[in-house]
């Protein structure tokens, strides 16, 4: 998320009455479910032929 969503996402929640501490949870766990929401994505891209695994297996292996 940008910082701009990252602050529209922050008054929305302030305005539902949240305090810092729930926003700063809240904000971590939906950033724990779009991290999950990729890899679901990108594991469904591999089994249907969509992304080349191989490509990023050598830019992760050329980088040691």
């Amino acid at each position: 998320m940008s910082d701009d969503e990252d602050k529209i996402l922050a008054e929305f929640l302030q305005q539902r009455g949240h305090t810092e501490d729930e926003i700063a949870k809240i904000t971590r766990r939906l950033a724990e479910h779009d991290a999950e929401s990729m890899r679901e994505s990108i594991f469904d891209s591999i089994a249907g032929g969509t992304f080349n695994l191989d490509d990023i297996i050598k830019q992760a292996l050329d980088g040691e």
